[in-house]
């Protein structure tokens, strides 16, 4: 939105934007838009202000010191703006608007005096012109009725006289050429004066068409620094916006992945901020409460697995123990006490009333069933372990379903059946 002076071959230079403005000799120009060859569209903005009547500066002037960035010299309202909320972290919407507004409203100000001066300033030099010929044309009307009088006077009577002189007549027998003098002198005078009236007509005209186009000139004016205003703060706006939302995620993330501070009890902080008046945080409590109940879930599983862990740790002793015991009666021929406890086989029975060898397969069918229950559990338990951790980066991941489509293949059962289960959460 700066101001530019027309280059000396009569184009505008290269590198201009969209709104800046150009001063050249037939009026000043508003680009509109600029095209793909680097050409410019544009809109005449002022005709009456030209090279020769602006005395505004120009922002490629080398020669004006370089503005500075007050509240009454805005050079870039939109970064002014963007760097206002960028150094104010927190209350982002109050702190960017009020950031914009201000930057904006100053913009508008100090553009709207300056452009308005300008251009009235032009304005009044060229009225200044006007009334200036308007004086001119008093004057010529002035010299103009001494002339017909002189003529009247030093010219047309004396030659009359002379005339009369000549043909032997006296002053009053020439009654007709006398009235025919003064007519003439009339007709002179009345010639200048409409003259005068004519040039006087013409020249308020001038004036009033000349501010009926001023009239429409500051309106265009202050319309395009409307215009500019608005489309400058929506640009900023969305701008901080962009700049406010990566915060907040940034915020975000940092907060999310500091949850585990309160592994040893998510229901205090989930307390706290249900109870701290701040609806700010209030969107931690869905997380915290998620990470409460995979912490109970991840307990239970691992009780579960410790249980089960037990159970087929005393079935292993138990069929130890009978494996001893079948391979004593083998041996000796009787059965031993232990079998009574351990299958009913009364003590002392002998070997030969059993089938002792079927009695070792289904034993050994037993001890394969129990090796795959401890794997699962081994395997359950491992699972649970790596829970949080798939937890946490599903959490931070800004599409859940994608991260679980690229890591599945790297899961276990268990693994994806918890990771599936987050995705309604």
């Amino acid at each position: 939105m700066a101001v530019y002076k027309v280059g000396t071959t009569g184009k505008a230079q290269s590198g201009l934007k969209k709104n800046d403005t150009v001063v050249t000799g037939g009026g000043t120009y508003k680009i509109t838009g600029v095209n793909s060859d680097g050409t410019y569209k544009s809109s005449l903005v002022s005709k009456g202000v030209n090279t020769n009547t602006y005395t505004g500066k120009y922002a490629d002037d080398t020669k004006t010191k370089s503005p500075s960035t007050n509240a009454n010299n805005i050079v870039d309202p939109k970064q002014k703006a963007i760097t206002y909320q960028t150094t104010a972290k927190t209350g982002y919407a109050d702190n960017y608007m009020d950031g914009i507004n201000k930057t904006i409203n100053d913009y508008k100000t100090t553009q709207t005096d300056s452009q308005l001066a300008s251009l009235r300033s032009a304005y009044d030099q060229q009225k200044t012109n006007l009334e200036s010929q308007k004086s001119g044309i008093a004057q010529d009307a002035t010299n103009l009725r001494n002339q017909v009088d002189t003529q009247y006077y030093t010219q047309g009577l004396p030659e009359l006289y002379k005339a009369m002189e000549a043909g032997g007549q006296r002053g009053g027998e020439n009654i007709s050429g006398q009235v025919a003098l003064a007519a003439a002198r009339g007709t002179g005078r009345n010639n200048v004066d409409t003259y005068e009236a004519n040039q006087n007509q013409a020249i308020a005209a001038a004036l009033a068409n000349l501010q009926s186009q001023q009239i429409s000139d500051e309106a265009a004016v202050e319309q395009g620094i409307s215009s500019d205003v608005y489309n400058t703060k929506i640009d900023a706006f969305k701008t901080a916006m962009g700049l406010q939302q990566k915060q907040q995620e940034q915020d975000r993330n940092d907060v999310l992945s500091t949850l585990g501070a309160y592994s040893n009890d998510y229901q205090a902080r989930i307390n706290t901020l249900t109870n701290d008046n701040d609806p700010s945080n209030d969107w931690q409590i869905p997380y915290l409460q998620s990470a409460r109940n995979q912490k109970i879930a991840t307990s239970q599983a691992n009780q579960k697995a410790a249980e089960e862990k037990a159970t087929a740790a005393a079935t292993e002793a138990t069929q130890t123990a009978i494996e001893n015991g079948l391979s004593a009666w083998k041996i000796s021929g009787y059965s031993p006490a232990i079998l009574q406890t351990l299958l009913g086989i009364k003590p002392g029975t002998m070997a030969a009333d059993y089938d002792i060898d079927k009695i070792q397969a289904r034993l050994d069918q037993q001890k394969i069933s129990l090796s795959n229950q401890k794997a699962a559990a081994s395997s359950s338990s491992a699972s649970n372990n790596t829970f949080p951790a798939i937890y946490s980066a599903m959490s931070q991941a800004p599409d859940k379903e994608a991260w679980l489509k690229e890591n599945a293949p790297y899961m276990t059962n268990a693994e994806l059946k918890y990771a599936q289960s987050l995705l309604s959460k």
